[in-house]
């Protein structure tokens, strides 16, 4: 056993000859392995406690996990922002896509998310997509780090492909988002809160013009909602000086997000969004512009696009929208959950243009 300095300059030097150079190599082996380790064991430590494999995904949020999800900072830039208006929307039938709730419960959850909407989406048959997943516990956490990510990626793919990409329910990722020049349009805000859409517009809108001050007026907030009922429909379009872009109207059929709807009579069905669509637009036809009433002063737009929501599929996509009068129609798991993304967004909207035309046409 060596115990001493003088116990190690007397062993014999052929131990000397091979440790000395063992040892440089030794050193600079680690030299060059610890940053790429420590990048590992620090991106490791905030996706897993369980010793994950690095993803795929890992490059793009590395930098950004150390940063507060609460920060609306704004950032002076004359960069392009990818641009929304009305014309955007394209001519209907439309179709939405929600991510599933599940999906960033784990990194490969996130990395299959991303395949199936890049597959969905790649033909340009997608209007709409909505990041919906489970809440997290906060922004530290591991399912907001998979969040970012995913927005992150979702907002690069839409700046290539050109759909409307908002948020649900999550208004300070979307101003972190618009902080940080990302292409996210908006927020999908729950029915309950729909009263708050004006103060939320108004705080989105402040942070694009915070963001992209040379050119703040072309980067138009997209704000949704949801509703039951035609009461709840006209109390968001009513809002002032100006309610939702767009509603998710139903129960339409039956559907896993809903399980406690068993039976068709518990359903609001899907004639529900076209005469939600028929009932706003008779209230903006109607409106006088030299009232003073409150409901014709707070009416300053267009009606909202209607889309249908609720246990839709390739069977039954049509008929919110041919036989009703829907504008379009949300689905998660039929596209989800299909093994050809691409495959089944055509089909619906092929299928939807189709009846609709024929209809049309009688």
């Amino acid at each position: 056993k060596l115990t001493n300095a003088n116990e190690i300059n007397n062993q014999p030097s052929s131990i000397t000859m091979f440790h000395q150079p063992s040892a440089i190599i030794l050193a600079f082996t680690i030299l060059l392995w610890t940053p790429n380790a420590l990048s590992f064991i620090y991106s490791s430590s905030n996706l897993s406690t369980r010793g994950i494999r690095r993803p795929r995904i890992h490059s793009i949020y590395e930098d950004d996990c150390r940063r507060d999800a609460q920060s609306t900072q704004c950032h002076q830039t004359t960069e392009m922002h990818a641009t929304n208006s009305s014309e955007s929307w394209g001519s209907s039938p439309y179709l939405a896509i929600l991510t599933e709730p599940d999906a960033c419960a784990s990194v490969e959850r996130v990395e299959e998310t991303i395949r199936a909407i890049g597959q969905a989406t790649a033909d340009g048959g997608v209007d709409l997509l909505m990041v919906r997943v489970a809440a997290d516990d906060g922004p530290g956490n591991e399912s907001a780090l998979l969040k970012w990510a995913l927005l992150k990626n979702l907002a690069e793919m839409k700046r290539q492909r050109g759909f409307i990409l908002v948020v649900n329910d999550d208004v300070e990722i979307v101003l972190k988002a618009l902080s940080q020049n990302m292409t996210v349009d908006g927020v999908h805000v729950k029915e309950h809160k729909a009263g708050f859409i004006p103060s939320i517009r108004s705080k989105l809108e402040h942070a694009v013009t915070c963001s992209f001050k040379d050119n703040s007026n072309s980067i138009p907030i997209i704000i949704g909602t949801s509703c039951h009922s035609l009461e709840s429909s006209k109390r968001s379009y009513q809002l002032s000086p100006r309610g939702p872009d767009y509603l998710f109207v139903g129960t339409c059929y039956l559907t896993q997000s809903h399980p406690e709807k068993q039976s068709a009579d518990q359903l609001e069905g899907p004639s529900l969004p076209g005469r939600v669509k028929q009932e706003l637009y008779q209230i903006y036809d109607s409106k006088d512009g030299t009232s003073t009433s409150p409901q014709s002063n707070s009416i300053s737009s267009r009606p909202p696009i209607i889309f249908a929501i609720g246990g839709i599929d390739e069977q039954n996509c049509h008929e919110p929208v041919a036989r009703f009068g829907a504008d379009g129609v949300a689905t998660i798991r039929t596209v989800m959950q299909s093994s050809n993304p691409k495959g089944t967004v055509e089909q619906m909207k092929n299928t939807m243009q189709s009846r609709k035309d024929s209809i049309d046409n009688m």
